[in-house]
């Protein structure tokens, strides 16, 4: 049975690469975390230099690494290249869509599309995801980029839709939507988007101010007024 050594001992040293190959595979994902988190650090102190030389390092290793991709857009957006970072967030997004993380994403995406000054297409862009999920965070995008590019008929259109997809005990919308009709000198409807936060909620400070600013007498009876618009 002498035959069989040669074949046992190659086995043996066989498995053993297979054994290193695994560490070095493990320690390597680990790697790849760490300088992922360093460039994370980087981005959050500022030094976007330091965040590129990081996020360069995990895309050398992983191309399809969605983080990276997401980082490398937030950086092509402070080095005021949006064509750039919409490449690189078009990438991000497509790898982590149904994630929650794909909302952040979606964000950066959006404001590269406004910085390049292409209406039309961040205007497909905010349609498609309204369409595709009908998520209340998809409208409250599209509200808040058609805003910023004048198209105030469809701001108020998608806000609507943003409440109404909304959880209800939450004043988020109604406050965004304030936000909104304050900023294009509606005060009817800024008092009535602030009276339907307060119907939810009427213990929260900066509400309450902003609707006596305004003029009005805040206590039980504003529940009475009219529904948001």
């Amino acid at each position: 049975m002498s035959w069989m050594t040669p074949l046992s001992s190659w086995s043996a040293r066989w498995v053993g690469l297979l054994l290193v190959a695994c560490l070095l595979s493990t320690v390597g994902c680990e790697s790849v975390g760490f300088v992922r988190r360093d460039a994370e650090d980087a981005i959050e102190r500022g030094d976007w230099q330091r965040a590129e030389m990081r996020v360069n390092e995990v895309l050398a290793i992983d191309p399809s690494d969605w983080k990276a991709l997401y980082y490398r857009g937030l950086i092509r957006l402070e080095q005021k290249r949006p064509a750039d970072a919409a490449i690189a967030l078009e990438r991000s997004l497509a790898l982590r869509e149904g994630y929650p993380e794909a909302d952040d994403v979606a964000d950066a995406l959006a404001e590269a599309l406004y910085r390049q000054d292409d209406a039309k297409g961040l205007h497909d862009f905010l349609s498609r995801r309204t369409r595709e999920s009908g998520r209340a965070a998809d409208f409250m995008r599209q509200a808040k980029f058609l805003t910023r590019i004048g198209d105030h008929d469809g701001a108020k259109v998608a806000y609507r839709k943003a409440v109404h997809f909304w959880p209800s005990n939450d004043v988020t919308p109604h406050v965004e939507m304030a936000d909104f009709y304050e900023s294009i000198g509606d005060k009817k409807n800024t008092i009535a988007a602030l009276t339907a936060a307060y119907r939810i909620n009427p213990n929260i400070p900066r509400i309450n101010n902003r609707l006596r600013a305004l003029g009005v007498i805040v206590g039980p009876t504003l529940a009475q007024t009219p529904e948001t618009p």
